[in-house]
């Protein structure tokens, strides 16, 4: 088998928590008044949720998630991502801010303001609908993204391959394709799909 890279591995990891995010129909159900509560959504496996406290912020959980894509545009039929993706450390707040239905920032334990040094640890392994025994795909992706600034590493076998510091709106968008701050991924543009 082919030799996944950290570039790829980073980017579709990013690309299966954007699925995740319009799945829950985050970007619909959010307003700028604090609503509670959590929503959850199933891939083909696992669960990814979100939760919103008192003060607008979110909290996001993945359990072994693993997001249907549509197979063929107008079709009903789904095929499984490549990746599944855990939570290394479920005691652990991942969390952003959000406010008027737009994404702030994703940041590991923040409380106000993004930082590039938080960053959340998320677990990338080969989806079980593919053979479970390709290691070159697991790893840990260790990431925070605003509208501007997108910084990841990733870590295989203990030690770090791979670093990433992307700045400018425009270079943010070609890595992280979830809607932050008005900025991000439009599903009608095909400028920035690079996954197809």
């Amino acid at each position: 088998y082919r030799q996944i890279s950290d570039t790829e591995l980073v980017r579709t990891a990013m690309l299966s928590i954007e699925k995740a995010i319009v799945d829950t129909k985050m970007e619909e159900a959010w307003s700028g008044t604090a609503l509670g509560g959590t929503q959850y959504v199933s891939g083909s496996s696992g669960t990814f949720g979100w939760s919103q406290d008192s003060q607008s912020k979110f909290n996001w959980y993945i359990t072994d998630y693993v997001p249907a894509f549509t197979k063929l545009p107008g079709t009903n039929s789904t095929i499984p991502g490549l990746l599944s993706l855990s939570d290394p450390n479920p005691n652990g707040n991942r969390r952003g801010r959000k406010y008027s239905k737009t994404i702030k920032f994703f940041c590991y334990d923040e409380t106000s303001t993004f930082s590039a040094s938080k960053l959340i640890p998320l677990g990338v392994s080969p989806s079980n609908a593919y053979d479970i025994t390709l290691d070159s795909y697991t790893a840990t992706i260790n990431f925070a993204v605003n509208s501007s600034t997108f910084a990841a590493q990733v870590v295989r076998n203990g030690a770090t391959t791979s670093t990433f510091s992307i700045s400018g709106k425009e270079n943010v968008k070609k890595w992280c394709p979830i809607n932050i701050d008005g900025n991000g991924h439009n599903e009608e543009s095909t400028t920035y799909l690079w996954w197809n």
